[in-house]
């Protein structure tokens, strides 16, 4: 039954993926490489968020199988997961990094792999760092043990990295994603009447041929090769292109019938509303389950604040109910799953790849760089895994139990407690690798949690902002300029 329902669900995540992709990546500098090894990471990060559902299908089930092949897939999907962020990644970075004045394939393949290699013995010699701190333990296991401590190490860093784009893209798109679906597209009168003139489409053609002819003498050439004036010159064309496009927009919409603007308005409205209550939704679960750990742990920062009673929240409550009847809480799961996944994607948009607060690159639907396209995933890896943890946080119950019940002292069947995990309930595998976090890296969980309260912060903060902040839109088309240094340059002259 499981696999009827499953099969269907990863081949529409491999749609997805592969539709994210192609409208991310510029259309002047699409690469089979680039677009092969970016799909097949995202499409994995989403499969490792909606392998919970599995997991806690199989809980209570006399099928020994399926746990084991529950646990066969959170490894597999995890390995690829970290030799994608930490391999194959890096090499298409690098690989494309490197084409500055040089078109042959076999040199830039060489240097990418040296570069490479260099950023892979760094990260192994930083595991084997922390892996040197309790060696006289790993020396005491068995093969197999190692191996699962190692792999939790890397597991464990992965999530730590995540979590920075946990507490700043997410709670950014968490905030700004519904207040986008409120805004309505205004209208300037002055754009309107100029966009009225029967000239306008005639010089959007004149200026899209002007840039077809200007790019045509740089073709197969990279970007370091342009000269300054023609990369002034270009930037000026796009930036008025996107202009008249942007008054076009505007006639369009004011020429409408009334009835038409009434009733796109109101889905928008409609839209944002569920955008915001998930989001509110979310974040009063994560501050239900944040409270609940500053006042019933009793190891505090040492053991992640880690506590046996847990306060009831939406999600869990929902979640757990939907489990009684499969596939209800998978459909449930996958909402959430797929809203935190356009939240973060949106804030990446909104805020483009950054280190602190220097920006690196811009993400555009179309027109994002390879190397930009790279990061961008590069991040998501990271930050996916996170949200995969943070369930744990969002619905404890569910997603260590599911909906398991034991008999009670009065004889009733009551939910499964952590205090009964591994002995009259079983746990989910996510559970299990939550626990050899917390053994292998015990300081993991405290920062965990103070990234948590970080998040909150910068939700609410964001959502004020966004509130108090007239609209931006009309000069959104200065951002869908690919080179931005083209254009402060060309603004300034």
């Amino acid at each position: 039954m499981i696999l009827v329902f499953v099969l269907p669900v990863v081949f529409m995540l491999l749609l997805g993926s592969i539709f994210c992709i192609h409208v991310y990546t510029d259309v002047k500098e699409r690469s089979f490489v680039t677009q092969s090894i970016a799909t097949l990471t995202v499409f994995a990060s989403l499969c490792a968020m909606f392998l919970l559902p599995v997991d806690v299908y199989f809980l209570g089930k006399s099928t020994p199988d399926g746990h084991d092949v529950v646990k066969v897939l959170y490894l597999g999907i995890y390995s690829f997961l970290a030799i994608s962020a930490f391999a194959m990644l890096p090499f298409a970075y690098f690989y494309y990094e490197e084409e500055d004045g040089m078109n042959e394939s076999l040199p830039r393949a060489y240097r990418s792999c040296k570069y490479t290699i260099s950023f892979v013995a760094a990260f192994v010699f930083l595991i084997s760092a922390l892996v040197l701190f309790d060696l006289h333990h790993l020396l005491e296991e068995d093969n197999k043990s190692r191996l699962l401590d190692i792999f939790s190490v890397i597991m464990g860093i992965m999530i730590a990295i995540g979590h920075l784009g946990w507490m700043t893209y997410s709670a950014y798109g968490l905030a700004w994603l519904p207040i986008i679906m409120f805004e309505s597209r205004k209208t300037s009168p002055s754009r309107t009447l100029a966009s009225s003139t029967p000239n306008q489409d005639s010089e959007l053609v004149k200026l899209h041929s002007q840039e077809e002819q200007l790019q045509a003498r740089y073709v197969s050439l990279p970007q370091s090769a342009w000269s300054r004036e023609d990369r002034l010159e270009l930037a000026k064309l796009q930036h008025r292109e996107a202009q008249l496009a942007l008054n076009c927009d505007n006639y369009a919409i004011a020429q409408q019938s009334p009835s038409s603007p009434s009733l796109a308005n109101l889905g928008r409205c409609l839209v944002g509303c569920l955008f915001f209550l998930c989001s509110v939704l979310i974040a009063t679960s994560l501050v239900l389950s944040v409270t609940d750990k500053v006042i019933n742990s009793k190891c505090g920062f040492f053991c992640g604040y880690k506590s046996d009673q847990t306060l009831p929240n939406p999600i869990d409550m929902l979640l757990s109910y939907a489990s009684l009847a499969f596939p209800l809480d998978f459909i449930c799961f996958a909402f959430i799953a797929l809203y935190l996944f356009l939240a973060t994607l949106t804030g990446l948009v909104q805020l483009g790849v950054r280190i602190v607060f220097i920006k690196l690159y811009n993400i555009r639907a179309y027109r994002t760089k390879q190397n930009a396209l790279l990061m961008a995933v590069w991040l998501i890896v990271f930050v996916l895994l996170a949200v995969n943890v943070q369930t744990l946080v969002l619905a404890p119950h569910y997603a260590s139990f599911g909906s398991q019940t034991v008999v009670g002292d009065d004889g009733r069947n009551q939910p499964c407690q952590f205090n009964d995990a591994g002995r009259n309930c079983q746990v989910s595998e996510l559970f299990k690798l939550d626990q050899l976090l917390s053994d292998n890296m015990p300081l993991l969980g405290g920062l965990l949690f103070f990234s948590n309260i970080a998040m909150l912060l910068v939700y609410f903060a964001t959502t004020i902002w966004t509130c108090c902040t007239k609209n931006r839109r009309d000069l959104a088309h200065l951002r869908d300029i690919e080179d931005t240094d083209d254009l402060a340059e060309y603004l300034v002259s």
